[in-house]
């Protein structure tokens, strides 16, 4: 019933965004995945395009950790993500 959990199962990961503020990875998840949920079908939102939404809102990420987190939530490439 107990064991032993490493110390860093405890903390999220941190991304820096603006000047001494930091956003969790995971609230960064949060705001692709809500993006892409409010995209355009006919035009979705390319990976650098999600770089830029994110920069309007003071996360900074780049655009391949952006690939890494779309990955990660199973989310399509944009041209998978198209429909007409």
């Amino acid at each position: 019933s107990h064991g032993v959990y490493a110390l860093r199962s405890f903390f999220a990961a941190a991304l820096p965004s603006g000047e001494d503020d930091a956003v969790s990875a995971d609230a960064v998840q949060q705001q692709i995945l809500r993006l892409v949920q409010e995209e355009d079908p006919a035009h979705p939102l390319s990976d650098a395009a999600l770089e830029a939404a994110l920069a309007e809102r003071g996360i900074t990420v780049a655009r391949r950790t952006i690939a890494k987190y779309r990955e990660k939530l199973k989310i399509l490439p944009t041209n998978l993500r198209r429909r007409k």
